[in-house]
């Protein structure tokens, strides 16, 4: 079977101005006239087309259509679709397609929801055998009733002629083209072979056999190049026989020249150009200037300038009256081609224009001229937001191109749906494309570009015109910045408009500041501590803590949050915060502590963008409560084994304004506690944290161990020394005994005066301490020595009594330093 272009038969289902067998066909969905073509093969040349606007000639084709009266509403004619022995013996061909080739030139002139370049059907229940339709962001290709979509970018370039094919291979892959680039291949396994026999429509979805048509499904524009072969083609296919015409619809085109008609100084034109990424005029050839001079005539009404009587308009020149050259405004270098200068009286270095009679002037940038620039590859999308009265629309509804018009400044912005913004009677206005009545209008000359105050139903409305994307901010001017640097506390738009509304909190309506976030609060708690003091005679320790507290709130979400947690403050408006806070007490506790609280949300997952903002979800982002606060806690001492006494204290963190049952302290809480402070008498050996369920409550336990040595220099070697001193009386004559007895009892009484200070330091307890254990054996020792000199003993007595007082010292040496071993 040789290679053949063919179909049974195509539909073309215009719902306007109609088609017929030309090859380029206009579709619109304004009427409801019809027509239909059958084709058959036909000769491989493209349409020798050098006019876009022009249709190219005629392929031949068979076949009729009617019109019943029945279906006349429905826009839908019907058709005697000739079988495949109909057609001319050389044609005739039966057999399945398990290799196809099929193009389709395009230019779409708006979109609805689902524009459909062609659709194939065989029956009524099988209408989606192979069907290819498109919107602004892609392409849907339907074959054997599975779709298959096709992300694309910049399809907003409306009227501009593209190509699209499809090739599929069976157990192999189809491919889909879009001017030559493959976008997407997918397997081509389970679905059946292209079978003949069915309809090819143009610019309609079948929903069934020859109907089903929808105004929402259909393409409106031109259509040209409609082919269809039985093999899959390559990159190097058609060849040979076939005769390829390089002329076609889809031609490459050079950067569009847009003129403006409307007056401004020039930094404000060239700011306007820059802020829709156009670039301000340059004639580089004399080309370029006599395209400037034809769009200045004819578009440029207002365009007079009063000093030289002729039109004038703003290029990116600057004239150095020194080097008497022309310099780029731009770089500054000087320029290769300008027309003729006319001279001025007054020459000015800050602007220049070209004027109609084809010279180029000098003149200030205060002074108000029309303006054009060159319009970028890739169409910018400008997007109308803040329309409350369309939110239910599609996004692209209110999305639009800049247009050449011959309107009052010259151009239009043309909607990717078909509404449009016009100037017209002295105002712009958004107009509705199937009433024609104005949505909004906003009464000014200028460009309305950026957030302006439009009226809408007699009622004014902020609305924002700009071709910022979603992950942009638009200052109120219309220009665009990265949405990660609003209100990041850096005036980024020279309006400082991305400072301006930055609270952080969102709150739903009727949201309650009182009432916890949820029924089951998962609370993490994390507190590092430091002992300041600690007061023995009071039992308290004075204690600097620091409590972070993190919760989510899931009511809640919150704008534009930074990397950066310290500037992500929730601010608090008499003391009390927008939304629910843990209000924590602390027990036991003396006095009423100083309280410092900052509320912070810690950003730890991604936002989406809506409007103007970046919203994080508040179940994603918790909220961080720092307190600081110096509380005085009281404490139980235990002083048996003072000074080698280890201390245990204790209190209570509760949170007081949910009920216990209802909060959950997280199992990840953790407590740290100060190392570098050196206190006085203790030191902090360790923190813990442990839930006490019953209660509701954090329990916060401190181990102070104290520091012991100093009391070795303070107190041990003192009354050591004494003892020392009481025992050496024991070795001196037995006359006289005054010496005896003096030294004795000056030791005596130096070592109750210790103890009456050691007393003082403690508080009043009913047990006794481990120092005042030594302090009283010390006494007793050197009061049994006293004792024995004043019983006036022989020498032997004296002998024995050494040795009494040496194993009796020694004795309970042993066992006072055991009961601080074993406690």
């Amino acid at each position: 079977m040789s290679t053949q272009r063919y179909f049974i038969v195509f539909l073309l289902v215009g719902f306007g101005s109609g088609a017929d067998s030309n090859v380029v066909y206009e579709l619109r969905s304004s009427s409801q006239q019809l027509s239909s073509v059958a084709l058959y093969p036909a000769s491989l040349g493209q349409p020798n087309s050098q006019d876009q606007s022009e249709s190219p000639a005629a392929s031949p084709s068979v076949g009729n259509a009617a019109m019943p009266s029945d279906n006349a509403s429905l826009g839908v004619a019907m058709l005697k679709i000739p079988s495949d022995k109909d057609a001319p013996p050389e044609y005739q061909d039966s057999g399945l397609m398990e290799e196809y080739t099929i193009c389709v030139a395009f230019a779409i002139s708006f979109f609805s929801d689902k524009a459909t370049l062609f659709s194939y059907a065989l029956n009524d229940s099988y209408n989606n055998m192979l069907v290819l339709a498109m919107t602004p962001e892609r392409f849907y290709v339907t074959y054997g009733q599975v779709t298959t979509e096709v992300p694309v970018h910049n399809l907003y370039d409306l009227d501009k002629w593209r190509q699209a094919c499809l090739v599929g291979v069976k157990g192999r892959s189809h491919t889909f083209y879009l001017d030559g680039e493959a976008l997407k291949s997918w397997p081509w396994n389970q679905e059946p072979a292209l079978p003949p026999g069915g309809a090819l429509v143009l610019g309609q979805d079948q929903d069934s056999l020859l109907g089903g048509y929808s105004v929402a499904q259909s393409f409106n524009g031109k259509l040209a190049d409609v082919n269809a072969w039985s093999r899959a083609f390559t990159s190097r296919e058609p060849e040979g026989a076939f005769a390829i015409r390089s002329e076609s619809p889809c031609q490459e085109t050079k950067n569009k020249l847009m003129f403006f008609n409307a007056k401004l100084p020039r930094h404000e034109a060239f700011h306007a150009l820059k802020i829709m990424k156009i670039t301000p005029v340059l004639p580089k050839d004399q080309d370029e200037a006599d395209d400037l001079q034809k769009l200045m005539m004819k578009y440029g009404t207002k365009c007079d300038h009063e000093a030289v009587s002729s039109r004038t308009v703003w290029i990116d020149a600057l004239y150095d009256p020194e080097t008497m050259k022309w310099q780029s405004g731009d770089t500054g270098d000087t320029l290769r081609f300008s027309l003729e200068r006319r001279q001025r009286t007054y020459e000015s270095k800050t602007g220049s224009l070209q004027v109609s009679d084809n010279t180029w002037i000098t003149d200030d940038a205060e002074n108000a001229n029309c303006f054009a620039g060159l319009m970028p590859q890739v169409v910018q999308v400008f997007q109308l937001t803040g329309f409350t009265e369309m939110r239910s629309y599609y996004r692209e509804q209110l999305a639009f191109v800049l247009s050449q018009s011959d309107n009052e400044h010259g151009f239009f912005f043309k909607g990717i749906r078909n509404f449009s913004i016009d100037y017209t009677q002295n105002k712009w206005q958004l107009t509705h494309p199937r009433t024609g009545s104005p949505l909004a209008t906003y009464a000014s000359e200028k460009l309305p570009i950026g957030r302006l105050p439009w009226t809408v139903h007699d009622r004014t409305q902020n609305l924002s015109l700009s071709i910022c994307s979603s992950a942009e901010f638009m200052c109120d001017d219309g220009s665009c910045i990265s949405m990660a640097r609003r209100c990041d506390l850096v005036s980024d738009c020279a309006d400082w408009s991305d400072e301006r509304q930055c609270e952080l909190v969102d709150l739903p309506p009727g949201y309650i500041n009182t009432l916890p976030p949820t029924q089951n609060l998962q609370l993490r708690l994390v507190i590092h501590l430091e002992v300041i003091t600690v007061d023995l005679l009071e039992m308290s320790l004075l204690l600097n803590l620091k409590m972070d507290l993190f919760w989510c709130d899931p009511n809640v979400r919150y704008r534009n949050l930074r990397p950066s947690l310290l500037t992500n403050q929730i601010h608090s408006s008499g003391g009390h915060y927008p939304l629910w806070i843990p209000d924590i007490d602390v027990e036991p506790l003396r006095g009423f502590p100083a309280l410092y609280k900052t509320l912070m949300v810690s950003r730890e997952a991604n936002g989406a963008t809506e409007g103007d903002n970046t919203l994080y979800e508040g179940r994603e982002n918790p909220l961080r409560l720092q307190v600081r606060f110096q509380p005085r806690i009281r404490c139980n001492f235990n002083l048996q084994l003072f000074p080698w006494d280890v201390q245990t204290c204790l209190f209570y963190l509760t949170v007081t304004n949910i009920e216990h049952t209802n909060v959950n302290l997280s199992g990840s809480s953790v407590g740290t506690y100060a190392t570098h402070l050196r206190l006085e008498e203790y030191s902090l050996t360790n923190l813990t944290l442990a839930e006490d369920k019953a209660m509701g409550s954090m329990v916060v336990t401190i181990a102070l161990e104290r520091l012991s040595v100093q009391y070795l220099w303070d107190s041990y070697l003192p009354t050591f020394l004494l003892l020392a001193i009481g025992y050496s009386t024991l070795f001196l004559p037995l006359a006289p005994f005054n010496d005896r007895g003096t030294m004795s009892l000056t030791s005596l009484l130096v070592l109750v005066a210790l103890f009456t200070d050691s007393l003082a330091s403690l508080p009043g307890t009913s047990y006794n301490t481990h120092i005042d254990t030594w302090y009283i054996f010390s006494m007793a020792y050197l009061g049994l020595i006293i004792a024995t000199h004043i019983m006036s003993p022989n020498r032997g007595v004296l002998r024995r009594s050494r040795l009494f007082f040496a194993l009796a010292f020694g004795v309970f040496l042993f066992f006072y330093i055991f009961t601080i071993v074993i406690y």
